[in-house]
C-alpha cells in the first residue's frame, strides 16, 4: 500500500498526464462496533496503478495484487455487566402468635338414674309337711360330770400328793407337794404370773418332747374371776435349772415354736421352768385369789408336772434377792404327764374356798 502511494507522487512530479484512473471503491468492511467508546475506522483503498501507455516511464513491475488483508475483525470488548448485589432477604419479623384461649369444658350434669321398681314378689304359701312318726328312742343316760371343784381341791391339798419328781431332794418344800403361801397379794403389788415345772419321774434316761398347750392365770374381785394372763397371747418364757440345787442351768431347746410350742424335755438331772411370755396385772387392793390352769401332753420318758404362781411387785418389776419382788402365791401337788400324747391339765388355786367357784 505504501509502495502505490510513492508512485503516485513520484508521477505527478514528472509531469505525466495520465487519464483519471478509475477509482475502485471497495467493498466497505464491517465496521467493528464497540459498545464502551466509538473508534473511527480508516478506509483503506486498494486501487490498482493504470499502466502509462506511450510515456517511456520506469516501466513499474505490476504490483503483484495482494490479496486483501482481511480486516481483522475486532470483537466487541465486552462491556462488564454490573454483577446485580445480590437481594438480602429481610428477616423475618417474628409476629407474636397469641396464646389460645383455654377452652373451659363444661361440667356434665350427672343423669338421674332411675331406681329400679321393687316388685312385691308374691309371699310364698306355707305348706304343711307330714307329721314324722314318733320312733321310741331310748332316753341317753347321764354321763356323771366331773367335779372340778373336788379335783382342784385334791390337786392342792399336799397329803394327797402320791407322785414325786425324781433327783429333787427333800430339803426342797415343792418336792413333797402342795406349798400354800401368799393367797393373796400384799399390798401393793399389782401383778401375778402363772408358771410350771417338768421333770424325769424316773431314773431313766431316754428323751422325751413336750408340748405346750395353754397356760392361763385368772385373779378373783368382787366381780368374780378375770383373765390377766393367757400364754396364747404372750407366748412362753423357760429355762431349765439343776433338779439338786435349782440352780439356773442354760436356755431349754425348742423342737417348733408352734403354737402350740414343742421343746425337749430337760435331761436327767434337770428340770424346765416355764411361765407365760408377759405379767397379768390387776388394780391394787382389788384382789384375794388366783386361779391357774395349765395344759400339756408329752411323748417319750415318763415326766411330772406341778403349777402354781407368784405374785409380782408390778408388771415389769426385776427380779431380786430373797424374792421381794415376786413372793410365791402357792404350789400344787405333781401329776403325771401321759407319754403317749394325751393332754393333761393340772390346776393351781390359792383360796381352796373358792373351789366350787373356779371358772
Amino acid at each position: 500500500m505504501r509502495f502505490l502511494i510513492v508512485c503516485l507522487v513520484s508521477s505527478l512530479l514528472v509531469g505525466c498526464e495520465n487519464p483519471p484512473s478509475p477509482v475502485v471503491t471497495p467493498t466497505p468492511k464491517p465496521t467493528a462496533v464497540v459498545t464502551a467508546s466509538p473508534v473511527p475506522t480508516p478506509v483503506l483503498t486498494n486501487s490498482p496503478v493504470p499502466t502509462s501507455a506511450p510515456t517511456p516511464v520506469v516501466t513499474l513491475s505490476p504490483v503483484p495484487t495482494d490479496a486483501p488483508s482481511p480486516i481483522a475483525t475486532l470483537s466487541p470488548t465486552p462491556v462488564p455487566t454490573d454483577t446485580p448485589t445480590p437481594t438480602v432477604a429481610p428477616t423475618a419479623v417474628p409476629t407474636n402468635t397469641p396464646s389460645p384461649a383455654p377452652t373451659i369444658a363444661p361440667t356434665p350434669v350427672p343423669t338421674a338414674v332411675p331406681s329400679p321398681v321393687v316388685t312385691d314378689s308374691p309371699t310364698p304359701v306355707p305348706t304343711n309337711p307330714p307329721t314324722p312318726v314318733p320312733t321310741n328312742v331310748p332316753t341317753p343316760v347321764p354321763t356323771a360330770t366331773p367335779n372340778l371343784g373336788a379335783l382342784v381341791i385334791s390337786e392342792n391339798t399336799r397329803s394327797q400328793n402320791t407322785i414325786f419328781p425324781f433327783g429333787v431332794p427333800s430339803s426342797f418344800g415343792f418336792q413333797g407337794g402342795a406349798v400354800a403361801e401368799n393367797a393373796a397379794p400384799p399390798n401393793g403389788f399389782t401383778s401375778v404370773d402363772g408358771w410350771g415345772v417338768i421333770v424325769h419321774a424316773t431314773s431313766a434316761t431316754s428323751p422325751a418332747t413336750v408340748t405346750l398347750l395353754r397356760l392361763v392365770t385368772y385373779v378373783h374381785t368382787k366381780s368374780g374371776w378375770t383373765i390377766t394372763c393367757d400364754n396364747n397371747l404372750s407366748g412362753w418364757w423357760g429355762e431349765l435349772y439343776t433338779a439338786s440345787t435349782f440352780v439356773d442351768a442354760g436356755p431349754y431347746t425348742i423342737v417348733s415354736k408352734g403354737p402350740p410350742m414343742v421343746v425337749a424335755a430337760p435331761t436327767q438331772g434337770l428340770m424346765f421352768h416355764f411361765a407365760s411370755g408377759s405379767r397379768g396385772s390387776y388394780v391394787a387392793g382389788t384382789v384375794d385369789a388366783t386361779f391357774v390352769a395349765l395344759t400339756v401332753s408329752a411323748t417319750g420318758a415318763p415326766l411330772v408336772m406341778q403349777t402354781g404362781a407368784d405374785w409380782w411387785l408390778s408388771a415389769t418389776a426385776p427380779s431380786v434377792p430373797n424374792f421381794a419382788n415376786n413372793p410365791g402365791a402357792g404350789i400344787s401337788n405333781w401329776i403325771a404327764i401321759p407319754t403317749n400324747g394325751t393332754p393333761v391339765t393340772l390346776y393351781y388355786l390359792s383360796q381352796l374356798n373358792y373351789a366350787n367357784q373356779v371358772p
